[in-house]
């Protein structure tokens, strides 16, 4: 578990940089102290998704971390808020500076965060590839016309029927539900 929850720990910094973290842990500060309970009632589910996916034992585990990682990501909007207010504040209300400083300390702080976008993608791009636990079926989707066969038989279902899956199974019927209009009423 302890690995596994360093993989987590390495695998945020990673996601967010340095400087993400930093904001991240600052934006839930900035949260407890103006409103304690939306930051607790975060922190619990954080901390939740965060241990529980850290507990998967999975090749691409990581697609476990999103629920946490999103709630980290309300964290550094939170600091991108208090960041944004503290430069209104020091310029006069009005003032061109009043709009121009929190703009451009916006477009920093985002530019920061998503230059290292294109070497983290690459990352886990790499380990996809090797993760192996579906080739079989996403190779025999691509064959001949086993996509279509596979998304038209959502037309067999009972009417409002609800199916359950991965998404990576569904998507076929989540793709002939959108685009081809086909069963509304069935839940997938």
């Amino acid at each position: 578990l302890g690995e596994r929850l360093l993989f987590y720990a390495q695998t945020l910094q990673r996601d967010f940089t340095w400087l993400g973290v930093s904001l991240g842990l600052g934006g839930l500060l900035w949260q407890l102290r103006r409103r304690p309970v939306d930051a607790l009632f975060l922190l619990a589910n954080f901390s939740l998704h965060a241990f529980l996916a850290a507990n998967h034992h999975l090749p691409r585990q990581w697609t476990f971390f999103i629920p946490s990682f999103i709630i980290f990501a309300v964290w550094l909007g939170e600091a991108l808020g208090a960041i944004i207010l503290g430069f209104e504040r020091l310029a006069p209300a009005g003032s061109r500076a009043s709009t121009l400083l929190p703009a451009a300390a916006t477009l920093v702080i985002l530019g920061l965060l998503l230059l290292p976008f294109a070497e983290r993608y690459r990352y886990y791009r790499d380990l996809h590839h090797g993760a192996g636990a579906l080739d079989v079926w996403r190779q025999a989707i691509k064959q001949g016309r086993m996509g279509n066969r596979l998304g038209s038989a959502i037309t067999l279902v009972a009417p409002n029927a609800i199916i359950v899956g991965d998404w990576e199974q569904v998507t076929t019927f989540w793709y002939f539900q959108q685009v081809e209009g086909l069963r509304p009423d069935v839940e997938i």
